[in-house]
This record gives C-alpha cells, structure tokens and sequence, in this order.
C-alpha cells in the first residue's frame, strides 16, 4: 500500500480494519473507525469556520486522543499542524502563537495543576481574531469564549469536502527547542513524515499488532511522528499517557500489553532505580528504543539483561525523525558507542567547515539528505538559508565521525565544541567516559572561560550513590582522557536540568558556571 500524506493510514485502517483499536487514553478506546469519524468531522468543523489550505492550528495539550483528532483533521483540511508543550510559559507561548500565526488554537482549560486562563488572556489581547477549542479538559474556559471539542464534533455533520494533501503540502510545523536563541519552527511536508516512518518502521520492527506507548510532549517529533504517525503507517496501537512517569509508564506497559516502548535515556534511567522496579510485568515487551542521547553503557547493559530487541538511531527535528539505525545484533558497545548506520533510502556524511568530505574517522560536521529533509524554517529565510543548502545536504550542527562499518558516533554540538589550551574537546566524550564509572548515572560537561587555557571543562554528574567524590570522578577521568580533555571542575548534583524533552538543558548548565 502506497500512503502519499499523513492522513492515508488511518483513513485507509478504517477501510480494511474498522474495528482494530487505534488509540486509547484514560480508558476511552477509539477504533480505527471512531478516529476517522472524528478526523473528518473536526476538519468540516474548520472548513465550515473559514480555514483556508495551509493556515495553522495550534495545539496545547499533553499527549491524548484530542491531540490526534486535532492533529489530523487539521491536516485532513489541509491545514498545518503545530503542537506546543502544556508546560510552556506566558511568554514563550506568545512568542510561538506570534510566530506562526495559527487560525486557531486548541487548549485545555488546565493541565497537571496549571490554569491556562491567564495565558488565554495574553493572546487574546494580541490576536483578537484566534478562534479557541477548548480539548483535553471540559467546559473550563467558556468565560474565554471557547467552543467545547466534543460539542464541535457532535454539530459537525457533514464529512470535509475531499480534500487530498499531496506529499509536498506542508503538514507540521515542529518548533526546535530553543537552546541557542529562539526555537524555530521545522516546516515539515507530508513526504518528509511518510519517508521517515516507512523507514522506521521497517528498521524497528514495527506491526499492524504492536502496541506502542506515547507519553512525549506533542511539540515532539517522538510523539507526532516516530511513534503515533509510524504506529498508524503500519495499522498498530497507540497508548496515551498525559505525562510521563517512572512507575506510570511501567504500570502503563504491564496493564496495556505495551510491545514497543520508546524514550529517552534518562526515563530509562529512572525507572531502571525504582526500588520496585522487580515488581513490574514487562513480558509484553518486545523491543526497546532509545534516541536524543547518548545512552550511558551501563543503562545499555541494564537494558540488555531484560532480554529484549534493543535498538537506537540519530535523527533530528528538521529531518522529521530516524536517519540511522542500530542492527539487530549489535553489541552494548555499539549500542552505546554509536548511533548506527544510515538507512539506504538516504544519505549521510561527515564534512570539514568548507563542507568537504572528510575520511574515516575524520570529526566533522554530519551533514542529511533524502526525502526526510524538511522544507525549511517557517517564515524565517535567514536560518533556512544557513542549514538547508541548494545540493539537497543538510547542516545538522553535530559533530562526528564515521567508522569502518559506516556507523556514526556523536561527539556532540558544534556549538558545544570548545577548545582548551588550543586543543578541541568535545564534552560527549568526556561524558561518556564518566558515565562508564559504576557510580556515576548521568554526566554533563560545558565550558567555562579561564584566563590560562582559554577555556576549560566543568562536569556536573549526578551520582547512584554518595560512594564517589570529586576526586574519584577527576582520578577516573585522568586515566580515561588525554589531560587537555579532563575537566578542571566537578560538580555533584541530585539532579540535572532537562528539556522537555527528556534532554540535558546545557543552556541552564552554562548560567551555572
């Protein structure tokens, strides 16, 4: 079967397998069939109120089946889907709702504790004209004069008028997280996603009878592309959970017969050091992933004893998802060394900073292309221009190399890149070193200005227990690194600042020292 947009999948599930669940969340269970009722209805909802083809709708909203009946029937009208992070502040989300200008926005009245009233207010007063769709919550934000989603399904009758996006249309809009400035918004096609989950789908193993768990923010790509958009490519099962959790989502694996579950490595982290991690039936469990980072060898090896396929990638934002992927029979080195190899459908290499070809083992700059490769920068021509090049090749801004097999190791940002005593030094490395300590669970490393070496390292690692000190963690690193590598501060902290992603914030970090 052939899918030429985003839509096709379910739309054709529908057909073929009316009653197979599609989604399921807080217990409400939605058939293939319910969710292309509720698709199409939602996008006569925005074609009867004046939508036009490539306007936006923009979501709040934590993972759930309001997310998905939004999200497709924007796309289904031939709108262009943006979905922001419930735990976004005042005016973060007026900078996005100013950015890209939504014709309307779905928002619960509140989310995990927090009102969205105020928030409300404040971008209403600066774009009068938005119409708002209270989803998620229920009957809160009336006195916002917002419409109750389940009420606009049930007043639209009558199915969208055939409308079929074609795979150049633009469907998503996917805002980057903003470490280095304000986040752009990836301007991602229907092509893009279908080449990204045709790929992942078939290098992950995944089936019309996997059940995959989703708890990622839907400003993610994890979330709106890699795991619900691939599940549906291939007619599978999605679980919702609102937020994540470390015992939410092992009970959410045991009790919903998860098979694929996918996160980042510091969720694993967590849960792997709950006391009653035992307690948990996993045995639906068929293969784990990981990406966004690095995987300390020892989470790795943790992961191995549960006996399950484990597998990894890279990707990005602008490339809609997976660009490489680890094998089947890789080893806990290689599943923690490196990120994989370049999927065949497309291309990957590593150039100097004239974006020439560098050999193997040469650290450079990994560079995409393939129909993953999105359309750009929404509205911003400048930064499309800086990244997206006229040869199809796309400027990731990470650094690595490549090795015999053509598989690819990280070393870390261009932008994290620092040089002390005129040597280059890229703070993955020094991570992952420390992490290879049985004490150590998490390492971060950032640079800091010295008058000597220019700059030089501090190492922020959160410890399993209080057996190691600072002078353990320099001793380890002085017999792991060359002495320009080993970081001339060390930190313990309980905790380290993420993103919403499951990320290390290194913004945060870097105002610490």
């Amino acid at each position: 079967m052939v899918f030429e947009n985003i839509c096709d999948p379910v739309l054709h599930f529908a057909r073929v397998a009316p009653e197979k669940e599609a989604s399921c969340f807080n217990g409400e269970r939605l058939s293939y069939a319910d969710l292309a009722e509720k698709i199409r209805r939602f996008a006569a909802y925005l074609q009867t109120a004046g939508m036009k083809v490539g306007d936006r709708v923009a979501m709040i909203a934590p993972p759930c089946n309001d997310f998905l009946v939004v999200y497709y029937g924007t796309v289904l009208a031939g709108g262009i889907f943006v979905g922001i992070n419930p735990k976004m502040q005042i005016p973060e989300l007026r900078f996005l709702i100013s950015d890209c200008e939504p014709f309307l926005l779905a928002c619960p009245g509140s989310f995990d504790g927090k009102d969205f009233g105020d928030a409300l207010t404040a971008v209403r007063s600066e774009h009068n004209e938005l119409l708002i769709v209270e989803a998620y919550t229920r009957g809160e934000l009336t006195d916002q004069g917002a419409c109750d989603l389940p009420a606009v399904l049930e007043a639209s009758k009558t199915n969208c008028a055939e409308f079929r996006p074609k795979t150049s249309d633009p469907a998503l809009i996917v805002y980057t997280s903003g470490t280095t400035g304000k986040p752009k918004g990836a301007l991602l096609s229907h092509g893009n996603v279908i080449a990204s989950i045709s790929a992942e789908t078939e290098a992950f193993e995944i089936g019309k009878n996997s059940r995959v768990l989703v708890h990622m923010p839907v400003s993610h790509i994890a979330c709106s592309i890699e795991l619900t958009a691939a599940a549906f490519f291939v007619g599978a099962s999605v679980v919702f959970l609102a937020r994540f959790t470390p015992d939410g989502t092992l009970q959410a694996v045991q009790d919903e017969k998860i098979t694929v579950l996918g996160q980042v490595p510091t969720m694993f982290i967590l849960e792997l050091r709950l006391p009653d991690f035992a307690r948990y039936d996993l045995s639906s469990l068929e293969s784990i992933a990981w990406a966004g980072a690095a995987a300390p060898v020892e989470l790795v090896r943790k992961l191995a004893s549960l006996g399950k396929r484990l597998a990894t990638g890279y990707g990005m934002t602008e490339a809609a998802g997976f660009v490489t992927y680890s094998a089947e029979d890789d080893d806990v080195e290689t599943l923690a060394r490196t990120a994989g190899r370049c999927h065949p459908n497309f291309e990957l290499r590593v150039v100097d900073p004239a974006r020439e070809k560098l050999a193997e083992g040469g650290i450079g700059e990994i560079e995409i292309r393939g129909d993953c490769v999105g359309l750009g920068y929404f509205r911003n021509e400048k930064a499309t221009a800086e990244v997206f090049h006229e040869d199809g090749w796309y400027s990731t801004g990470d650094l690595g190399f490549l090795d015999e097999r053509g598989y690819v190791t990280i070393v870390g940002r261009a932008k994290e890149m620092f040089k002390s005593g005129g040597e280059n030094v890229y703070p993955r490395e020094i991570e992952a070193a420390l992490e290879e300590m049985p004490d150590v669970a998490l390492a971060a490393v950032v640079p800091k200005s010295d008058t000597v070496f220019q700059e030089v390292g501090v190492a922020f690692v959160v410890l399993k227990t209080d057996a190691a000190t600072e002078d353990d963690l320099r001793k380890h690193c002085e017999k792991m690194l060359a002495p320009y590598k080993v970081p001339k501060e060390f930190r313990i902290a309980r905790n380290l600042p993420m993103l919403a992603t499951g990320k290390i914030d290194k913004k945060a970090l870097q105002s610490q020292v």
